[in-house]
């Protein structure tokens, strides 16, 4: 028991020597400068979060806005080809009424024919 408070001690001695020797390094490298780094890196991290967000809610406005024009422009042309396909439609049944059937043009002139002749 007294070995493990023993040893407990010697744990938190050396941890408490390291968390020095630590600041006595951090010191010699940064000089008393440490706390103004800490606070510009805290500004730039707490800027580049935000920074993010705005960028996140701007990208998630133009991807609605992208996705609502889409659906419009596919409308429009959905409603274009239908147009185009009802003209056409439109078109082809008037080239089929004036188009005449030939066996039906070979009996009218046979008729006409026969008229004249008689």
């Amino acid at each position: 028991m007294k070995e493990k408070d023993s040893e407990e001690q010697i744990s938190e001695n050396s941890s408490g020597a390291n968390d020095n020797r630590l600041e006595a390094v951090r010191d010699l490298l940064f000089g008393p400068n440490d706390q103004a780094y800490r606070q510009e890196f805290k500004e730039i991290k707490d800027q580049v979060a935000k920074n993010k967000s705005d960028f996140e809610e701007k990208s998630d406005a133009l991807k609605e806005d992208i996705i609502d024009r889409l659906e419009k422009l596919e409308n429009k042309i959905t409603e274009n080809v239908n147009s185009a396909q009802a003209d056409l439609s439109k078109q082809i049944e008037g080239l089929n009424a004036g188009k005449v059937d030939r066996k039906q043009l070979a009996q009218m002139l046979q008729t006409l024919a026969k008229e004249l002749e008689s």
